[in-house]
C-alpha cells in the first residue's frame, strides 16, 4: 500500500526489452534520419518553383572568330578545296520579331565562291545556313 500524499512508485516490476521492438524503433529512425538528409539535399538543388532564367539572346559573340573556327573543324566538309576564307564582324539583325547577331562567311577556292551565314544565339552558334549558289 501505499502512503497517502506519496507519489505512485515509478519502479515497477521490470519488463525486459522486446529485441524486434528495438530493432524496429532503430530502423524508424534511422529510416527519418535518412529521409530528412535526402529531403535536405533535394531541396538545396531545387529552384522550389522559381522560374529558369532565360539567357539575353542578343549578347554579342566575343569569341566568334574561335567558335566558328571550332564549328568548321568539326564539320570539316565545308572547307574541302578552300583557298581564302573571310569572315565578317558580327552585325544585329532583324529576323522575323526578334534580333540576332549574325556574320557572313566567304570560302574561295577551286571551284568558286562560296558564302554561308551564321547565326548567334546568347553569343553561341545557333545556326548554320549553307548558301547552295556557287558565285564564279
Amino acid at each position: 500500500m501505499r502512503a497517502a500524499g506519496l507519489p505512485p512508485s515509478t519502479s515497477g516490476p521490470k519488463m525486459p526489452l522486446d529485441s524486434n521492438a528495438l530493432a524496429t524503433r532503430t530502423a524508424r529512425t534511422l529510416l527519418a534520419s535518412h529521409l530528412a538528409a535526402f529531403f535536405w539535399a533535394l531541396a538545396g538543388c531545387s529552384q522550389f518553383g522559381k522560374p529558369e532564367k532565360k539567357p539575353e539572346p542578343n549578347i554579342y559573340p566575343a569569341n566568334y572568330k574561335t567558335d566558328l573556327l571550332v564549328y568548321l573543324r568539326g564539320n570539316s566538309n565545308v572547307l574541302v578545296n578552300a583557298s581564302a576564307t573571310y569572315i565578317a564582324t558580327p552585325a544585329l539583325k532583324q529576323f522575323g520579331s526578334e534580333s540576332r547577331y549574325f556574320v557572313f562567311l566567304r570560302i574561295d577556292g577551286q571551284n568558286g565562291r562560296k558564302e554561308k551565314f551564321v547565326v548567334f544565339y546568347a553569343g553561341l552558334i545557333n545556326l548554320f545556313v549553307v548558301n547552295k549558289r556557287t558565285v564564279r
